[in-house]
């Protein structure tokens, strides 16, 4: 549950008591108000410019005295460049590939803008780009409330990256996620990217209230698309009027009915079929699943059309048939009572599931044999219900007879918790052995019985736990209505007459039974194949539910006004429509060119991504709280180019990253660090640490190990044991991956919002259980110890040790110099080579008196140890190389 001072609510109550403040009513607040027409600033360093940016920010630094920052070395720039733009750092061919151009005296700086291109271009660039709009929509795999249990959502996230790899123009980028179930003919795609609306913190808590937590829900939706897209505390109105912006709680709520028509409920089911609780939820195949998909469906409609087609054959037996019901309709057969015997136990789950326990040989139901169970009668047990069992790690036999007067087809349905195997007249005809819960029609069998009695027995096996059965016969009875229609000569029978008899007659005839089993067997492959394609909890439309302005935000208050959906007042109005208003008309209106709010918003997030901060400080608050425009000319100036630019994103960030702004020096001389200490003047560029996947990241890719597949489920890397002990409802133990999956971008690794990856936690990677306009940048001791010890970086230490080996040379020196180079795409300095070998001539000695901590050592990790190295010099080189991993200047952006 979430602290009384991270709840929104909480925070406006202490505002309530603060002394207000005089608010420009009807848009007089800067944000509020359209962009004005700017023209670019006169300066005098006007050679400095690059970029019409320039223009505006060299005007604010030479207005306060001050002078822009020389351009950076081109090692530096191209290593800023690879990690703001695609996350990664770049090769030294990368580097060398610029400096030969001699960007230095390049006027036409063609090299610089071609790997501006090459970066925009590049997938890796959408997965950097997600990074920083997941923290915005909190996105997560798991649910985060009570028992944050695990949901279905990396389709959404794998959409953002399509979106942003594809230069989505923003509009629409902004539409397809609130509203994209809504637009006309909607694609599967645009039907994904409206699971932003089920992003939210949801329960499945038993005592919880539905209704509390269906307000909670809206309120969560409000505080979010609020935040995301116009930098606006309408949070702050759930309680009462906003005490700074002119935010009225009926804004809040009139916000929040968008979401109405969400399909949803306050607490959802403590059980579903395959885990998936939380439905509504969308199938979404992978493209090569897509084909196989249609393959399965293209084999089940030749089957279909088999059994829709009329052959003389057909016919004829039809008619055969017909004057034999007409003579004597069929009887329903006759089921006996069930009889259950067990426990009967004896090792595993699998063993008891395989062993026969000597009812399969033939079942006597007056045995009375010692220390075996006993048949009991159960005429209780009706069919068609789910019925207990007992007993961890046991089986228990069931068996009824079936009579048939007329020989003719049945069909069984079972269900079993656990596995299940059935005889009948004594021949296997069905052994599944699986853990599952009990449900109905888990299991089909079509069955020929000839005329007389039949023996049905049934074995059902526990693992532990629930222990269960269901059985559900159905039988070729006539569909009411059919007989008086077969008694219509068939010369006068209308086309819907004809239809019904001939369908009835396909379905049971024996003709026909090898073109129904291999249409059963075709649905069930392809049931069991949707079943494992990965799906997204999907946002689907119904009748809106009524929304209340809850007074003080009392959910249980039902006084308050009836309101429909609308925007906030003071942030203009919806066009006029004789309909109720829709998730698509606030994206709509959101982006429409005249609101002056989104723009501002996302460009000034932009600018801060690539300069360290914003041009408004503070990202997630335009009102009057928050801090006005550095440089408001230039904020307006970006917004509306980029609206004139059709919302292109990576246009904008192209104008941003080939400024002379962009490319200038984060070095600062002490003169300048006094008078400008946040640098709010950008007359430098901003050095800190790289986010927490990116300290991951750079570490795989520098190693050799990472890998580079866009897109798929979450995967779950190496995490500390005992991380989820106190993980309940139920308990859960972390399921670490293995193979590739471990070396995969950070960016997929599995979300737990509240027992976050450590690493991840550690580098200040947010819960998500809120949206995150800006991370917190810190460096701790804890950092270090996660650096040193975690064993993702001790294991790409041991890989870049051994391309130390194999690609740096044979002599020490030259291995360490590698190192240095591909990490910090640079040679160590005189006095680096002298720490570093010394530490390695520390270690060499250290692991040649204990060669058992040297291989404990590279044991850590499942990248498989070279056999052909020598365990105490990689040991030895995997403790330089952890160093050099360690580094600031490897975890830092300058």
């Amino acid at each position: 549950m979430q602290s009384f001072l991270r709840c929104p609510r909480a925070l406006c109550w202490l505002a309530v008591a603060m002394p207000s403040v005089a608010v420009a009513q009807g848009g007089g607040h800067w944000a509020y108000s359209p962009p004005a027409e700017v023209s670019l600033p006169a300066v005098e360093n006007a050679e400095w410019l690059r970029s019409p940016v320039d223009a505006f920010v060299l005007a604010g630094i030479e207005r306060n005295g001050q002078r822009p920052s020389g351009e950076a070395d081109v090692r530096t720039l191209v290593r800023r460049l690879f990690f703001d733009l695609v996350g990664l750092p770049p090769s030294m061919a990368d580097i060398e590939a610029l400096a030969s151009k001699a960007l230095a005296t390049d006027s036409s700086d063609e090299g610089y803008q071609r790997l501006v291109d090459q970066l925009l271009a590049s997938p890796h660039f959408a997965e950097r780009m997600a990074m920083h709009w997941l923290d915005l929509v909190r996105f997560a795999d798991t649910t985060g409330v009570h028992a944050d249990n695990p949901w279905d959502a990396h389709p959404y996230r794998d959409w953002v990256i399509r979106a942003f790899d594809d230069n989505m123009p923003f509009d629409q980028f902004t539409r397809e996620q609130l509203a994209g179930d809504l637009l006309p003919n909607a694609t599967l795609q645009q039907r994904v990217a409206a699971a932003y609306n089920r992003l939210n913190l949801i329960t499945r808590e038993g005592g919880s209230q539905p209704k509390e937590f269906l307000a909670r829900y809206t309120a969560d939706r409000v505080r979010n698309v609020s935040t995301v897209w116009m930098a606006a505390t309408v949070g702050c109105a759930e309680c009462h009027d906003h005490k700074f912006d002119p935010i009225a709680a009926r804004d809040f709520y009139r916000l929040g009915a968008f979401f109405a028509d969400i399909e949803q409920v306050g607490v959802y089911s403590q059980g579903a079929a395959n885990g998936r609780y939380f439905g509504p939820y969308l199938t979404v195949p992978p493209a090569a699943q897509r084909d196989q998909l249609a393959k399965i469906d293209a084999r089940i409609a030749m089957v279909r059309d088999t059994l829709a087609t009329p052959t003389d054959t057909l016919r004829e037996a039809q008619h055969d048939w017909e004057r034999e019901v007409l003579v004597a309709p069929p009887v329903a057969p006759q089921f006996g009572a069930w009889y259950a015997a067990g426990p009967y136990t004896g090792g595993s789950f699998a063993e008891v599931h395989r062993r026969a326990f000597g009812p399969e040989k033939g079942v006597d139901l007056a045995e009375q044999q010692e220390g075996r169970p006993r048949w009991t009668k159960h005429a209780e047990w009706l069919d068609g219900k789910v019925h207990k069992l007992s007993g961890d790690r046991s089986a228990f036999y069931l068996f009824r007879t079936i009579t048939v007067t007329r020989a003719q087809q049945l069909t069984l349905s079972f269900g079993s918790d656990d596995s299940i195997r059935v005889w009948l007249d004594g021949a296997s005809v069905l052994n599944h052995q699986v853990s599952r819960g009990v449900a109905p029609d888990q299991e089909q069998l079509e069955v020929d019985l000839d005329t007389g009695r039949h023996e049905l027995l049934v074995k059902i096996t526990n693992g532990s736990g629930g222990f269960g059965f269901y059985f559900r016969p159905e039988f070729a009875k006539l569909p009411e209505g059919l007989l008086a229609q077969m008694k219509v000569p068939a010369a006068i029978r209308t086309a819907e007459q004809a239809a019904a008899v001939a369908t009835h007659f396909r379905a049971i005839t024996p003709l026909l039974a090898d073109a129904r089993r291999q249409l059963r067997e075709l649905e069930a492959e392809r049931t069991a194949f949707v079943a494992s394609l990965p799906v997204v909890m999907a946002t689907v439309a119904t009748e809106p539910m009524t929304t209340r302005v809850l007074r003080r935000g009392d959910w249980m208050d039902d006084s308050g006004e009836v309101v429909q959906p609308g925007v906030p007042a003071a942030f203009g109005e919806l066009a006029e429509q004789p309909r109720r208003a829709t998730r698509l008309d606030l994206g709509n209106w959101l982006v429409q060119p005249d609101n002056p709010l989104v723009a501002r918003v996302f460009v000034n997030r932009l600018w801060k991504l690539f300069f360290g901060r914003g041009i408004v400080r503070s990202l997630d608050d335009f009102g009057t709280q928050g801090e006005r425009p550095t440089h408001p000319e230039l904020l307006d100036y970006l917004a509306q180019r980029f609206v004139a630019s059709g919302w292109d994103v990576k246009a904008t960030i192209r104008l941003m990253v080939t400024s002379a702004t962009y490319r200038q020096s984060s070095r600062c001389d002490p003169a300048t660090a006094q008078q400008d200490p946040y640098n709010q003047w950008f007359s430098r560029q901003a050095r800190y640490r790289h986010d927490a996947e990116i300290v991951r990241d750079n570490a795989l890719a520098v190693s050799g190990l990472l890998v580079k597949k866009i897109g798929g489920r979450s995967v779950r890397p190496y995490q500390p044991a005992g991380f989820y002990q106190h993980l309940n409802f139920p308990k859960r133990r972390y399921q670490q991956d293995t193979g590739d999956d471990l070396w995969r971008r950070s960016i997929y690794t599995h979300w737990q919002r509240q027992y976050l990856h450590p690493a991840l936690a550690a580098f200040d990677a947010p819960s998500r259980e809120e949206c995150t306009v800006q991370r917190a940048q810190s460096n701790t001791p804890l950092q270090a110890l996660v650096l040193l010890n975690d064993p993702i970086m001790i294991e790409t230490a041991r890989a870049l040790a051994t391309r130390m080996v194999r690609e740096g040379g044979n002599e020490v020196r030259a291995q360490i110099a590698f190192a240095c180079t591909t990490v910090l795409n640079r040679a160590p300095t005189s006095a680096e080579f002298g720490v570093l070998l010394d530490h390695h001539e520390r270690l060499r000695e250290q692991y040649a008196n204990d060669v058992d901590a040297a291989k404990s050592l590279l044991a850590i990790g499942e990248q498989p140890v070279p056999n052909d190295i020598d365990p105490m010099q990689l040991a030895a080189l995997t403790g330089v190389a952890r160093v050099i991993l360690s580094l600031h200047e490897t975890l830092t952006r300058y």
